[in-house]
C-alpha cells in the first residue's frame, strides 16, 4: 500500500495475473528504497519488482527458464544495495543474484518462449533502423523481426515456400533500408528480396545457386550465388550484393540486370576472392570490397580491382586476409576490421597500422565498427565489445552485463541509432546503450585475503598445528616451521562489477625487491624461503582500473630448522670453545711432559758427563804412567805381562762407555 501524507489517500497495489505491469507477488518480504530513489519489492513467488513512480506501474523480474540474466528463483526474501550502488537479491531456500548497476543502461532483447511478441531467435545477424526509429532485425532461423521501439513488441516475418510474397528464407544474413524506404534482405540459400512496407509484400529476385564465371566482369539477369552476406546502395542508387561464392554483383533496379565481379585465377586485376563479406563507398567515392582473401578497391569505370592482401613478412600489410567490415570515421580515416585485428589504412603509403589483443583489445576478431558523436570507435567482437579512442589509443572493453557474459556479436550487425545509441546484434540477442550512460566504476575495492595454503592444503583455523588463530583475513602475523617450505596466499578485490577485469600486484618484503604484476591471478606462491621475518602485501584494482593502493598485509615468520636455531648455534659455539680449550690444555700438558723429560735427561747427561770426565782423568793418569805406550804385543800375539795388570784395571771399569 502507498500512503500520501498530503492527501491522506491510500493506494493498494496487488498482483493481477492478467496485467504484466502489476505487482509481481502479494507475499511481500522486503522493501528497499535505494540511493537513487528506486523502490525494490521482494516477494515470495513473485520475484523482485521495481516501482515506476512516473507511470505508477511495476516492472517485475522473474525466473525465466532458458533466459540468461533472469533471477534464479521467484522466491525472493531480501534485497540489498551495496556501497557501489549495485543490488543483491537473496532467494529462498538458496541462491543469490547480482544486479550490476553500471550495465543498467544496456538494454537487452532476447528470445522469450513465453512471449510470442518477443524476439524470434537469439542470434541477430543484421540490424537496420527506419525513419521512425524502429528496428529491422535479421535472425539466424527466426526470419525478419520488426521491433517497435515505443511498445517493445516484435512483429515476425517468416518464409512460406508456398507464398512468393514472403521473405525467401529465415536465416537473414543481411538487411538494408534504401533511399526509397524499401527493406532489402539477403538470406542464406535463398538469394535476396525487397520488402515494401506500404503493401507489406516481399519481392524476390532470381538467382543461381552457383554460377561459374570465366570473366572478371559479366552480366546476367540472375544473381550468381544463393547465400547473400550484405546489401548496400551506392550514391547512384545501384544495389551491391556480396555473395558466398560469386564475388560481388551490382543490381540495376531499372534494367533488372546484374553485373558480376568475380575472381579469375591469374588475373591480378580481378577481385581477390569470390567469398565477399562487405562493400563500402567512402566520402571520396572510392568503392571498397572486403573478402575472405583481402581488401579490394574497385575502379567502377574499368571494372578492375587494386588488391591489398595480408603478407606475413610485412607488418605494414593487412593483419589478416579476411576483411569483415570497412568503415570511414568522421575524420575521413579508413578502417578495416578483420579476423585478426583492427587496421587503419594510410592512403599516402598504402600501408596499414593494426591493433589487436596485444594493444588491449578484448578480442582480435573485429565484427563491426561504429563511431559515436565523441569520435570514439565501438568495436564488436567474438567476446563482447570495446570502445577505442583513435587519438589517445585508449581501449575499454565490455564483455559482461549484470555479471553475465555478453558473448559474441555478428558481422556488421549493428549501427548508431538516431537517438545516439550503440546497437549491436549477437548470439545472445540485441544490445542497446548510450555510450555516455556507461558510467565508470570509481569505487576503490576493498582487498581481502581469502586463503592460506601449506603446499596444496588450506590451513584451518585453530587446527592442531596452531598456524592460524583466526581467518587469514583477520591475521596479522603467523609462523611457519622449517617443514612448511611452500605456502600460497589467496586474495581478492571485492568488486563484483565484471570482476574478471580486477587486477592485482603483490610483494613479499624481505624477499621481493619490487611489486609483482599478477594480472587477474588471485594467488601468490613462495617456496624455500630462508629463515626470517617477511611481510606479504597485496593491492588490487576494480574493473575500470581504480586501485586500492593500501591493500592488505600480514607478517610471516619463517622459522629455521632445529639445527639452525640460536640455541643450536650456541651449542655449536660452546662445543667449539670446549674443543679449543681441550686442545690448548692437551698441548700445554704435552709441553710440560716434554720439558720434564728434557730436565731429567739434562740431569742424567750432566751426571754422565761428570763421570766420563772423572774416568777420563783416571785413564789419562794411567796412560801418563806408561812410559812406552799403552801396551806391547809379543811375537806370539800376546800382551806383554808387564802391562796386563794395567789393562785389566781399565776393562774392569765397565761404566766408562755407559
Amino acid at each position: 500500500m502507498h500512503f500520501d501524507p498530503e492527501t491522506q489517500a491510500v493506494t493498494r497495489y496487488v498482483n493481477d495475473p492478467k496485467d504484466r505491469y502489476s505487482l509481481g507477488g502479494n507475499d511481500i518480504w522486503k522493501l528497499l528504497l535505494d540511493s537513487q530513489g528506486v523502490l525494490w519489492i521482494a516477494s515470495d513467488g513473485g520475484g523482485v519488482s521495481i516501482f515506476d513512480r512516473d507511470k505508477k506501474r511495476f516492472i517485475s523480474h522473474q525466473f525465466e527458464a532458458g533466459r540468461a540474466g533472469s533471477i534464479n528463483s521467484n522466491q525472493v526474501r531480501t534485497v540489498f544495495e551495496d556501497k557501489s550502488g549495485d543490488i543483491w537479491v537473496g532467494n529462498y531456500p538458496v541462491g543469490i543474484n547480482f544486479f550490476d548497476r553500471s550495465s543498467a543502461p544496456i538494454t537487452s532483447y532476447a528470445r522469450d518462449i513465453s512471449n510470442p511478441n518477443s524476439l524470434s531467435h537469439n542470434t541477430v545477424l543484421s540490424v537496420q533502423e527506419d525513419k521512425d526509429g524502429n528496428l529491422w532485425l535479421g535472425t539466424d532461423g527466426g526470419g525478419l523481426n520488426f521491433l517497435n521501439r515505443e511498445t517493445g513488441d516484435f512483429t515476425i516475418f517468416k518464409s512460406d515456400p508456398n507464398d512468393p510474397t514472403t521473405i525467401p528464407g529465415n536465416a537473414v544474413l543481411s538487411t538494408y533500408i534504401d533511399s526509397y524506404g524499401l527493406i532489402w534482405t539477403g538470406v542464406w540459400g535463398g538469394g535476396f528480396a525487397s520488402y515494401n512496407p506500404a503493401d507489406k509484400k516481399f519481392t524476390r529476385y532470381p538467382y543461381d545457386k552457383q554460377r561459374k564465371n570465366t570473366e572478371r566482369v559479366s552480366t546476367s539477369t540472375r544473381l550468381n550465388s544463393a547465400p547473400v552476406w550484405s546489401i548496400r546502395e551506392d550514391a547512384n542508387h545501384d544495389m551491391w550484393i556480396t555473395t558466398h561464392s560469386g564475388g560481388i554483383s551490382k543490381f540495376d533496379r531499372e534494367t533488372q540486370l546484374f553485373t558480376h565481379y568475380t575472381h579469375i585465377e591469374g588475373d591480378a586485376e580481378s577481385i581477390t576472392g569470390d567469398l565477399a563479406w562487405t562493400t563500402f563507398e567512402d566520402s571520396k567515392g572510392n568503392f571498397w570490397v572486403g573478402t575472405s582473401s583481402g581488401l579490394n578497391l574497385l575502379n567502377r569505370e574499368k571494372g578492375s580491382f587494386t588488391r591489398f592482401v595480408a603478407d606475413p613478412t610485412d607488418p605494414a600489410s593487412l593483419s589478416n586476409p579476411s576483411v569483415l567490415v570497412v568503415f570511414e570515421d568522421s575524420k575521413k580515416r579508413l578502417w578495416a576490421g578483420t579476423d585478426a585485428g583492427l587496421n587503419l589504412f594510410n592512403p599516402d603509403t598504402k600501408k596499414f597500422t593494426s591493433y589487436s589483443k596485444k594493444d588491449g583489445l578484448i578480442d582480435d576478431t573485429i565484427r563491426n565498427i561504429l563511431e559515436d558523436p565523441n569520435g570514439n570507435l565501438w568495436l564488436s567482437t567474438n567476446n563482447g565489445f570495446a570502445s577505442f579512442n583513435p587519438e589517445t589509443k585508449l581501449i575499454k572493453n565490455y564483455n559482461r552485463v549484470s555479471g553475465r557474459l555478453v558473448g559474441g556479436f555478428q558481422t556488421r550487425s549493428g549501427l548508431i541509432s538516431r537517438r545516439g545509441e550503440v546497437i549491436f546484434g549477437g548470439v545472445n540477442g540485441l544490445r542497446i546503450f548510450k555510450p555516455e550512460e556507461l558510467a565508470e566504476n570509481k569505487s576503490v575495492p576493498p582487498i581481502a585475503l581469502t586463503d592460506f595454503k601449506i603446499f596444496a592444503d588450506s590451513v584451518v583455523v585453530d587446527a592442531p598445528d596452531g598456524i592460524l588463530k583466526a581467518a587469514i583475513n583477520h591475521t596479522e602475523s603467523l609462523a611457519l616451521d622449517y617443514k612448511k617450505s611452500m605456502f600460497v596466499v589467496g586474495f581478492s578485490a571485492l568488486n563484483f562489477r565484471d570482476s574478471a577485469k580486477n587486477k592485482y600486484s603483490y610483494k613479499l618484503e624481505g624477499f621481493d625487491t619490487d611489486w609483482l604484476d599478477a594480472g587477474s591471478q588471485r594467488t601468490a606462491k613462495y617456496t624455500n624461503l630462508n629463515a626470517g621475518k617477511y611481510v606479504f602485501k597485496v593491492k588490487g584494482s576494480n574493473n575500470d582500473g581504480v586501485w586500492n593502493e593500501v591493500g592488505k598485509s600480514f607478517t610471516i615468520v619463517q622459522l629455521p630448522p632445529p639445527w639452525k636455531t640460536w640455541w643450536a648455534y650456541t651449542l655449536y659455539a660452546l662445543a667449539v670453545i670446549a674443543l679449543i680449550l681441550w686442545f690448548v690444555y692437551s698441548q700445554r700438558r704435552k709441553r710440560a711432559l716434554v720439558e720434564e723429560q728434557n730436565r731429567i735427561l739434562e740431569i742424567k747427561v750432566s751426571e754422565r758427563t761428570a763421570e766420563v770426565r772423572e774416568k777420563s782423568k783416571d785413564i789419562q793418569a794411567m796412560l801418563s804412567n806408561i812410559p812406552q805406550g799403552l801396551f806391547t804385543v809379543q811375537d806370539d800375539g800376546k800382551i806383554h805381562p808387564e802391562y796386563s795388570l794395567y789393562l785389566q784395571t781399565i776393562f774392569e771399569t765397565t761404566d766408562i762407555a755407559g
